[in-house]
């Protein structure tokens, strides 16, 4: 496997890097908005907290260490239906989209240089949305496609599911979709923030 690499920071906090270890988990299965059998709405599309979105750290950093302004192309996935991040930052200059399950499909490219992950993950319910989530967010990456993403302690809907063991999973689905991960592991004040970047 190709040596990692290691963000640059200007804070001097440290870093570590992984590489794919593990073993992910494979399923057929594609969710929507609205599960035909049970004819019930997603409840992952209730998850949105407004008032958190503005401070949400994923975003922060990724302004701050990894989105170049005039050569990123930037997809906010998971976005809420506000599209908060997409607006502030479209008014700055930023070329960015949104995806998100309470929204009818607005990305405007097939691939992004930045994807956004903040507080996705960890809403999955099941081992299965967790799987079709993961190949979506890698689906919209091509090589060099750093992905910005984290898993808050709280909420976690998939009991059990250790951080590890997540990026197992984030490092299995990156490598079946044909790319070599290189995983960073933020610390100090960055710390629970991962970047994966797709070689």
């Amino acid at each position: 496997m190709n040596p990692l690499r290691l963000l640059s920071t200007n804070r001097g906090e440290s870093v570590s890097t992984v590489s794919h270890t593990g073993q992910g988990f494979n399923s057929p299965t594609l969710h929507h908005l609205t599960n035909k059998q049970t004819n019930t709405m997603d409840t992952r599309i209730k998850t949105e907290r407004s008032n958190f979105t503005p401070q949400a750290r994923v975003y922060h950093y990724a302004v701050e260490h990894v989105i170049n302004k005039t050569k990123d192309d930037i997809l906010d996935f998971g976005s809420g239906k506000a599209r908060y991040w997409e607006k502030t930052l479209g008014k700055k200059a930023y070329g960015i989209d949104s995806y998100d399950l309470s929204l009818p499909d607005r990305t405007m490219r097939q691939y992004y240089t930045v994807i956004l992950v903040s507080n996705v993950l960890n809403v999955q319910e099941t081992k299965d949305q967790l799987h079709d989530t993961l190949k979506k967010i890698v689906s919209f990456g091509k090589s060099g496609t750093r992905i910005v993403w984290n898993y808050p302690i709280s909420p976690r809907k998939l009991k059990g599911l250790k951080e590890s063991r997540l990026l197992d999973h984030v490092n299995h689905m990156v490598t079946a979709e044909g790319f070599l991960p290189q995983t960073t592991i933020l610390t100090g004040e960055h710390s629970g923030i991962y970047v994966t970047t797709l070689i």
